[in-house]
């Protein structure tokens, strides 16, 4: 009784690992290990993908380290190729951090503009229609007469 009122004061230590990141850019996938979470990089080909990704050649914004595994560890050291992703690119410009790689990813769809999203022209077409509203103006002018 003494020894279990004596273990159980003695602290815990858990083996905590984050959580995933939610908001990846297209292209990524969230990682986490005991340095915390980020968004990865999801490399692919076309059998790798989920169910409303596909696969496709794009830029990505990457930053690419080797890192410490931290930890313990049986006395050799540890390392592990750290990659984040932070979005879309088409030149190393567009990134704040990392480089522009591009490779084949498991992309989301991109959603139409809203100002096109209705699969509309301003053609031919929407001439017609104007002029198909004025027949009934037309016909009312003719039985005037």
């Amino acid at each position: 009784m003494v020894l279990a009122a004596l273990l159980s004061s003695l602290p815990a230590h858990a083996d905590v690992v984050a959580d995933e990141p939610k908001d990846c850019p297209s292209g990524s996938t969230g990682t986490a290990n005991h340095n915390g979470g980020w968004c990865t990089p999801w490399l692919c080909e076309e059998r790798d993908c989920e169910l409303g990704t596909s696969c496709e050649t794009t830029g990505l914004c990457v930053l690419e380290e080797e890192r410490s595994c931290g930890g313990q560890t049986s006395g050799e050291p540890c390392t592990f190729t750290y990659r984040e992703a932070f979005g879309p690119c088409e030149t190393d410009a567009d990134c704040d951090q990392g480089t522009c790689v591009t490779d084949d990813y498991c992309v989301e769809p991109t959603p139409p503009d809203a100002g096109s999203s209705c699969g509309c022209s301003t053609g031919a077409g929407a001439s017609m229609v104007f002029l198909l509203g004025l027949l009934p103006l037309v016909g009312a002018r003719r039985r005037q007469r």
